[in-house]
């Protein structure tokens, strides 16, 4: 997932500085603009799902522990 992301952003990033002959398309430009958007978007929907994961996983952990005593 992150050697994808930085290969695209690299590749957005090159297309920032502007167009070159025989090396522009704007399909290509947008497609890379919505990779690097999609996987941004991911990245943030991830992040959560595993704050998440280990906050159930320490909850479980602490009432198995201490609850069922």
């Amino acid at each position: 997932f992150s050697c994808i992301y930085r290969v695209n952003l690299r590749i957005y990033q090159e297309m920032q500085t502007g167009a070159k002959i025989d090396n522009y398309s704007v399909a290509r430009t947008f497609q890379v603009k919505e990779n690097v958007e999609v996987l941004q978007y991911m990245s943030w929907l991830a992040r959560g799902w595993i704050v998440f994961t280990i906050l159930s996983a320490f909850s479980y952990t602490i009432f198995d522990v201490f609850v069922a005593l």
